[in-house]
């Protein structure tokens, strides 16, 4: 009898410690990506730790999209290239840059290349620009000047170039997220150069806490309000980092695709809050250069976009202005 007992004590033992539910183990690396930083952080029940998988998928998106790889696929582009093809990468960021562009009246462009690489943010040589080059170089901006016709991109002009710095990070994100997700983990939280992208929740269901950057502090990842994100992409763009001077003025990174000159406005700042990282790049970005009241007007007229944007007023005080549905998500 007591040999019995013991025999389903151990029985009982096995059947419960087959069905627990196993402890997903928190996996957290960081590297440098694209000339910034990356963070990785996700929980796994086995485990994995995928740094190296990582660096090799970043490199694989370098070498479509990058400016500074000689051979990508978007150099090859840039340069008329006939021989070239495109992969699946160019073509998603193309159609979302193409979408973002229309949405926006041009605002976003992602042919604004000839433009911010004569202001000196490319990988060409910084020029000195007058109103006769600036006037010169808008005759080969314009998203309607392009296309992709059985896997080619056709242009009207071969001096129409592309530069998809104001969407590949947010998009990298999403790229990274995607493989996550064909490997079964489902909760993570990815941040490419201060894009984000997060989904699932931690393992007790509280959300992935992340930061809006204080664009009056030298820090980078100094927080000016924290958001809970859940399924979804946050990205900052500002002109506080990004600039240099010329002429004795400083000339900041955010080009005008339709002036062809720097943006200035009271707006230091602009966040937004979308389906995905790529999406969220894209807008945030055509915000800088709508300035503070289109943007407020713009994602205000959105149900798919919330904003957050950091403001000076006219006697140099900081203001914020932020949509119902951004407030919403403030970590307080």
């Amino acid at each position: 009898m007591k040999r019995l007992v013991y025999l389903l004590f151990i029985l009982t033992i096995s059947v419960v410690s087959c069905t627990e539910t196993p402890v997903s183990k928190k996996i957290k690396f960081s590297g440098e990506t694209q000339g910034s930083y990356y963070v990785v952080t996700y929980y796994d029940d086995e485990g994995r730790n995928f740094q190296k998988e990582i660096d090799s998928l970043l490199g694989v998106f370098d070498q479509s999209m990058s400016l500074w790889v000689d051979n990508s696929i978007l150099n090859k582009v840039n340069d008329n290239d006939t021989t070239v093809q495109l992969d699946d990468i160019f073509i998603e960021v193309f159609k979302a840059s193409k979408e973002i562009s229309e949405a926006t009246n041009g605002a976003f462009d992602f042919t604004v290349a000839p433009l911010t690489a004569a202001w000196g943010f490319g990988a060409k040589r910084r020029l000195n620009m007058d109103s006769t080059r600036v006037d010169s170089l808008l005759q080969y901006v314009g998203y309607q000047k392009v296309k992709i016709e059985k896997g080619k991109v056709i242009k009207d002009n071969p001096d129409v170039m592309f530069d998809f710095n104001a969407i590949a990070q947010g998009y990298t994100c999403d790229y990274l997220g995607d493989w996550f997700r064909s490997k079964g983990i489902n909760d993570y939280v990815i941040d490419v150069g201060g894009e984000v992208v997060a989904n699932g929740a931690k393992p007790d269901g509280s959300p992935w806490i992340v930061g809006i950057q204080d664009p009056t502090d030298p820090n980078e990842f100094s927080s000016y309000i924290k958001i809970k994100l859940y399924d979804k992409g946050l990205v900052t763009s500002g002109n506080y980092r990004k600039f240099h001077e010329q002429n004795g003025f400083k000339v900041v990174h955010t080009i005008s695709p339709i002036t062809g000159y720097p943006v200035y406005d009271s707006l230091l700042s602009a966040t937004i809050l979308a389906k995905d990282a790529m999406t969220a790049d894209g807008y945030a970005t055509a915000c800088m250069v709508m300035g503070l009241d289109k943007s407020k007007e713009f994602v205000e007229d959105r149900d798919d976009l919330e904003g957050y944007f950091i403001y000076y007023t006219s006697d140099s005080t900081l203001h914020t202005y932020y949509t119902q549905g951004m407030k919403a998500v403030f970590d307080k």
